[in-house]
């Protein structure tokens, strides 16, 4: 074990930051994090796992650690095969750390993305881990980051003059040897020189795969369907996102509007969706269209699919919006429902803010 260990001590030190700058970060090689609301951790115990003296409430990052210490931040969902095959590992990972010289100095925050805490206690006791979790149920600590190209995604940071640093970042699973030897690596801040994290390609919400033309069409579709008649789609002056409006044959506004949106995985081996949502004056959804929207194997959704989730969407929308998986997922297709869900809750909000406004 010693030799494999000291074998990807060595490959690390001479790879590590080659591949930072497809990760969809904002971030940059030495800055220190944007704030993070982390509003508590899923279990009472987790606090002193972490060294702190609280057992439940708010975290405040730069209370964990030393100086020199080393925090991996792992953001995961519970529905993604990739993070549930990780877990074990980090579970190794955490219990190998004892008895070294490691133990005490890195230290482990795993946080579920679209998921409470409740469901995060389950999949805990499923797979038997015991290391710190905390809940983004609506991706805000997740998309702080930019626009991450999915999950399981390890974000590693050295502790220096108080503050956490990023270090070095890493998509996909990694096994317990692995996780020893980059944390061996930035610890002892043998990396080398690093290249910065690459901006966002897309920021949610937004369409960078479709021409104007294709946008103009697919909103009009989407609208068609929630008023039951043909209209024309005229995109609004709206300035804090791409909005249209339905008109009826006469030009008059139907009190409809619609957005595209494109939304990155949030599992490694997931694809992009694509889709159309309509909304009426309050942020409540009025039709739901499948551009390009997969479910288990990359399979795209067929038609029952599409109507289970009108089913569940339509009349809802807006802040107060929550996804349950026990009855609002498509069948095979968790994480995508989950984007879904969490679309028509921003752009629902977003729709009802700034259309009424302009009344």
């Amino acid at each position: 074990m010693y030799k494999k260990l000291l074998m990807a001590v060595v490959l690390l030190a001479m790879t590590a930051g080659q591949s930072l700058a497809m990760h969809g970060l904002n971030l940059v090689l030495g800055s220190t994090l944007p704030k993070m609301e982390i509003a508590g951790l899923i279990a009472s115990g987790d606090y002193a796992k972490l060294g702190l003296a609280a057992k439940e409430g708010p975290v405040e990052l730069d209370t964990i650690g030393d100086e020199g210490d080393l925090l991996m931040l792992e953001f995961f969902n519970q529905y993604c095969l990739s993070c549930r095959r990780q877990a074990p590992e980090m579970q190794k990972f955490m219990e190998s750390l004892g008895g070294t010289d490691l133990e005490g100095k890195v230290h482990i925050l795993a946080i579920g993305i679209g998921t409470r805490d409740k469901r995060l206690l389950n999949f805990r006791e499923e797979l038997g881990v015991t290391y710190p979790i905390a809940a983004d149920p609506h991706f805000d600590i997740y998309y702080s980051l930019g626009d991450p190209d999915g999950t399981p995604l390890s974000i590693f940071m050295r502790k220096e003059a108080g503050e956490w640093r990023v270090a070095d970042a890493h998509l996909g699973p990694q096994g317990e040897l692995e996780l020893l030897a980059r944390s061996r690596v930035l610890i002892e801040n043998r990396q080398g020189e690093l290249e910065g994290f690459a901006q966002p390609i897309s920021k949610p919400g937004k369409s960078d795969y479709l021409t104007v033309a294709q946008r103009i069409d697919f909103a009009a579709k989407v609208l068609a369907r929630a008023s039951g008649a043909k209209v024309t789609a005229r995109l609004t002056d709206a300035k804090e996102r791409e909005i249209y409006e339905a008109l009826d044959e006469k030009g008059k506004s139907t009190g409809l509007y619609a957005i595209i949106s494109s939304r990155e995985p949030i599992c490694d081996m997931c694809h992009s969706i694509l889709f159309a949502l309509a909304f009426d004056k309050e942020g409540r959804v009025q039709a739901f269209y499948p551009i390009y929207v997969t479910k288990f194997g990359n399979e795209v959704w067929n038609e029952d699919d599409v109507t289970y989730m009108v089913t569940r969407l339509v009349n809802r929308g807006g802040v107060d919006l929550e996804f349950n998986s026990e009855v609002d997922a498509v069948s095979s297709a968790t994480m995508s429902s989950i984007l879904i869900f969490d679309e028509a809750r921003r752009a629902g909000a977003e729709v009802s803010k700034i259309m009424l406004e302009d009344d």
